[in-house]
């Protein structure tokens, strides 16, 4: 989770783990105050300045959505700060790094969860 304030610059990896064919999803929140939103993006890699690096999606503070909506999907209510990522019907080139990173006013303010996604083998 992503605190309301946003004032972190270091961040933890949370490792998901799945099956090929499975749907997976990346949990990431913010809280919205006031009908405030902010600018947010999923990539495959966070750097330390600007936005998302490799973006696959980006919610904007007008709330639209831009990105590769037929393998990625933010199934929650992106209206109260849930920009939890799906990602469908997971595959080997899917495994890797994912972050949401949640755009904050200021230098070195904005929240980011960093996500590393494995494949499960058999049951």
């Amino acid at each position: 989770i992503i605190s309301s304030t946003g004032c972190f610059t270091s961040y933890a990896e949370t490792v998901i783990q799945g099956k090929v064919g499975e749907n997976i999803t990346l949990p990431c929140h913010y809280s919205v105050k006031n009908n405030e939103f902010t600018d947010t993006c999923w990539g495959r890699s966070c750097p330390l300045l600007g936005s998302c690096s490799d973006k696959m999606i980006s919610i904007n503070k007008n709330l639209k959505i831009d990105g590769q909506l037929q393998k990625y999907h933010l199934m929650g209510n992106v209206s109260q700060g849930d920009v939890s990522l799906t990602i469908v019907d997971i595959t080997e080139d899917d495994v890797g790094t994912y972050c949401c990173r949640v755009e904050y006013q200021g230098w070195f303010n904005d929240g980011k969860m960093l996500f590393k996604l494995l494949i499960k083998e058999g049951e």
